[in-house]
């Protein structure tokens, strides 16, 4: 049996805001973007390992469609059927989640769950939407339906007594737009078991007989678009795993709590009122470093879940089937449960640090304490993992310091309190903040100490399933990445969300959004390299500064990329003292396309995405393009003017006016936008430093637009389809003349008969060759017109954008060599050299004066002037009878003017002054 993992907020959603979704979810489909691949549904959603099943796909723009799994085991077919394919998996094929796309004529398309199973699979017949009508379902078994508009779909059971039944059905689980809801029923129609929100339905048997299961979405919405997948077992089933964490690499025991454990005896935690078995197993976390790193699993994780390590742990029935996949992380450390009673600071139980602490918010309002000694000086890292594994919970964390009064009494002052996460750096395409506390703990004198643990919601949602692993460590500073396609530009409001197809036109480039999650104060810069692209695509490399959590990074595909898919992988390398740290970006994912409005809408459905591949299509170029023409590496001083030109490529008559904004760079944002007619071949962008006012370093930025237009896909289809229709036409008209021929020919021969029937049978086959000519010709002429409607000109509303250029900032438009030190006496004169370098076509004159500090008295300079494009001058430094000697540092100082703003660059002086032995009085 496969149980998808889901967050709570998939299932706790109103009618209200699944009402509004309704309306509003076709908002942005309307909305007329470059022709993409967009994949909707594979029907059915999954398949038995080692089986085959045919499965029809819908979506947007499948043209020239292929059907691709990222599981080298699970192939596909196209059927004569249009959008139909024949699925194999292979016997090989681990049970668990995969991703299909479409490859077609306009790219890659975005991934819909594909999941293999280990039991019979069953596809739901229409009909079955009253009890009388309930498609009969063996145990044992997994239904692929679809919800009914309006309408529940009815299932009959055939159970025996004492048979504990699981009725487990994934729908959001699968990318699906289901929120589905559970009723199992006695034949007379009394209610059994209920799931409202979906979930698990657990009942036993209490005789032999059948049972009734009602399942319908949540507010009654269908179509294609709802699917679920319905299992029936009486195989094992896990809650939770305790402790919900290993170290990795080593073999640890942990006690596994569900339903049907082969083996397992009842423990004491009760769920809904269903005792839950337990089973005590040995379990080694994954000890190969990527899988720590990827987060090697196949459930369905959100933007919550995007900075965690962890991995899946499944139960093997008796019977071979595999139970759902329950989500674990990694322990830093041993692993120390909680004891109870621990529930006030007086009942703490004792640890010492570094510690990793595993417990349950099992009962209401359940308080766990634990007490450490601690010395001034020492720092910790707390972070704790319970949301982040889809529970609903809320931790939150209080560090108290324990004092003795002269009675030998202890109270308790509150010193540090942990909270929730609330960044989401991801938008509402990736939401990923979550309600796990993280924060550092510096210990500011010798004393005992006291933490707490609860969870916020605990007083209506305490259950023995919501887990967690209080982390206590030494500083560790880490960082992993998350890559979230941009959509910021396509969308028509900040809080839509707009599904990403990973596929290029040639000439396109495409913007990804780099998540850094930087764990224990990880402060330093980030490079960024791209590896697996197809040819003719390129990936600028980039560095994310050590300030910044949020980062551009660019692909662009060449002007004659050929056609190629590859597998993408974003790696991200940083130093750590000696130690170099490499990381492998997560990919993250939009479901569906959703617009919002001033009314309530649901959560819209992202995940991280199983694999990254990228594809480019040579079949199509993109209609815009324009790209900054600035050689790299490109360098100025601030408040200098620079003029870079941008020129423009259009194709497939697209016409449009465009206005192009600068981006990526808060400094830059408010420059006015470029504008241009269709017409228009190339523009400066003025980027004037005495306005923007960067300061010295490196900045990055780039040009986007949203146009609006027509254009005309297809034309080199069409124009192959006009070509083809011509020669058709050609071959008709030849065929047709040589049946004429050949009948006048044979209706000219009358004897002998051998020679008549000869003439006959040419004849005979001239004409059918002039029908299957006629055939083609018409077959021909109906891709014609096919391709010629489809190459019309249609309106489009679409990003683009320039690729990024770094522009880096000095502090001026010249350099100032540091003069060499200088020694005289009091009274004495020297002359100094002074040089300059020009930079950046800076010709003007430049004034150079000495700063004398007060504990130089008497060391002076008169001001000097350098000459329009001169570098080169001598200062005459000199000293008064009494100037103070000694060693002096001064400051010589270069001034100048750029654009109307003052210019200072400095370069220390050592002077060294002697004191002259006045004679002696006589």
């Amino acid at each position: 049996m496969y149980r998808a993992f889901s967050f709570e907020l998939c299932r706790r959603v109103t009618a209200q805001s699944l009402l509004a979704a309704a309306l509003f979810a076709s908002a942005l489909a309307a909305s007329a973007q470059l022709p993409q691949p967009k994949l909707f549904t594979v029907f059915p959603p999954g398949a038995k390992t080692g089986s085959a099943v045919d499965a029809t796909v819908t979506g947007a723009e499948l043209d020239e469609a292929q059907l691709r799994f990222n599981h080298p085991g699970i192939t596909a077919k196209a059927l004569a059927a249009a959008n139909r394919f024949a699925i194999t998996v292979a016997a090989d094929v681990p049970p668990g989640a995969y991703e299909a796309r479409v490859l077609g004529r306009f790219g890659l398309s975005n991934p819909r769950t594909f999941v293999v199973g280990t039991l019979a699979e069953v596809v739901e017949k229409s009909g079955n939407n009253t009890p009388e009508t309930a498609l009969e379902v063996a145990l044992e078994s997994t239904v692929n339906g679809r919800t009914d508009s309006q309408a529940a779909d009815f299932y009959k059971l055939t159970v025996k007594k004492g048979q504990r039944i699981l009725v487990d059905c994934a729908s959001r689980e699968l990318d699906s737009r289901a929120a589905d809801a559970l009723l199992l029923l006695s034949p007379d129609g009394r209610e059994l078991e209920r799931g409202r929100q979906g979930g698990l339905l657990d009942h036993t048997a209490a005789a032999d007989g059948t049972l009734i299961l009602k399942v319908h979405d949540f507010v009654y919405r269908g179509g294609d678009q709802y699917f679920y997948r319905l299992t029936v077992t009486t195989g094992p089933h896990v809650d939770f795993v305790f402790p919900p964490a290993a170290e990795q690499g080593k073999a640890a025991k942990v006690t596994v709590f569900g339903r049907n454990l082969p083996g397992g005896t009842p423990s004491k935690f009760t769920v809904d009122g269903k005792v839950l078995d337990q089973l005590t197993v040995d379990l080694a976390a994954p000890g190969d470093p990527a899988a720590r790193q990827r987060l090697a699993t196949t459930l369905s994780l959100n933007g919550a879940s995007a900075s965690l390590d962890g991995f899946e742990y499944r139960v093997k029935g008796a019977n071979g089937a595999l139970s759902n996949p329950s989500l674990l992380t990694f322990a830093n450390g041993p692993v120390t449960a909680e004891a109870e009673p621990n529930n006030s600071p007086d009942k703490a139980q004792k640890i010492s640090l570094p510690a990793n602490l595993a417990g349950q918010f099992a009962t209401p309002n359940d308080r766990d304490w634990f007490a450490f000694d601690a010395k001034k000086g020492d720092a910790f890292w707390l972070e704790v993992t319970s949301h982040r594994l889809g529970l609903p919970t809320a931790p939150h964390v209080v560090i108290q310091k324990a004092t003795k009064n002269e009675k030998g009494e202890e109270t308790f002052a509150d010193v540090l309190e942990f909270a929730e996460s609330v960044v989401n750096a991801g938008g509402p395409e990736f939401n990923t903040a979550h309600r796990d506390p993280v924060g550092r703990f510096d210990v500011k004198e010798d004393a005992s100490y006291r933490i707490g643990i609860r969870d916020l919601f605990g007083r209506t949602v305490a259950s023995p399933r919501h887990v967690y692993l209080l982390t206590l460590r030494k500083e560790t500073p880490d960082f992993r990445l998350v890559a979230v396609p941009d959509s910021a530009p396509a969308k028509k409001a900040p809080a839509d969300v707009v599904t990403s197809a990973p596929s290029m036109w040639r000439g396109e480039a495409l913007p990804i959004k780099l998540l850094v999650f930087r764990r224990d104060g990880f402060k330093e810069d980030i490079n960024v390299t791209v590896s697996g692209l197809p040819a003719g695509i390129i990936a600028p490399s980039v560095k994310i500064p050590a300030a910044s959590n949020v980062f551009s990074l660019f692909l662009a595909a060449k002007d004659d990329a050929p056609a190629g898919l590859g597998e993408v992988k974003i790696t991200g390398t940083a130093k750590l003292g000696d130690a170099q740290l490499v990381r492998e970006a997560r990919l993250s994912t939009v479901n569906w396309d959703q617009a919002t409005d001033n009314n309530t809408t649901e959560a819209p459905q992202t995940r991280l995405a199983r694999s990254f591949p990228l594809a480019v299509t040579d079949r199509e170029s993109a209609p815009l393009t324009f790209a900054m023409e600035a050689k790299q590496p490109l360098e100025t001083c601030v408040f200098n003017k620079l003029l870079i030109p941008v020129n423009f490529t259009r194709r497939a008559d697209f016409k449009t006016d465009v206005k192009l904004k600068v981006t990526g760079n808060k400094g830059l944002e408010k420059m006015a936008e470029l504008t241009g007619t269709e017409k228009t071949k190339s523009i400066q962008l003025v980027l004037n430093l005495a306005e923007q006012k960067l300061a010295p370093g490196e900045h990055t930025f780039w040009l986007q637009t949203r146009a609006k237009g027509k254009m005309r896909p297809y034309m080199d289809a069409a124009k192959a389809a006009e070509d083809a229709a011509k020669a058709a036409e050609k071959e008709a008209t030849e065929a047709a003349a040589k049946a004429k021929e050949a009948k006048a020919a044979a209706a000219k021969v009358t004897a002998p008969a051998e020679a008549k029937a000869a003439a006959e049978k040419t004849a005979k086959e001239a004409e059918a060759k002039a029908k299957e000519a006629e055939a083609k010709k018409t077959a021909a002429q109906s891709k014609m017109k096919q391709m010629t409607d489809k190459s019309k000109p249609r309106d489009v509303d679409a990003a683009f954008y320039s690729l990024p250029i770094t522009l880096t900032v000095t502090a001026a438009p010249i350099k100032l060599s540091e003069p060499a030190p200088q020694s005289l006496s009091q009274g004495g004169k020297v002359e100094i050299p002074v040089k300059l370098s020009r930079l950046y076509d800076f010709k003007d004159p430049v004034d150079v004066s000495l700063v004398v500090p007060a504990s130089a008295k008497g060391v002076s300079a008169a001001k000097l002037t350098i000459p329009r494009d001169g570098t080169e001058a001598k200062l005459s430094l000199e000293t008064k009878p009494d100037a103070t000697p000694g060693e002096h540092k001064l400051t010589l100082q270069a001034a100048l003017k750029l654009n109307g703003q003052d210019i200072k660059v400095d370069q220390p002086l050592v002077v060294k002054v002697a004191a002259v032995q006045k004679p002696k009085a006589k």
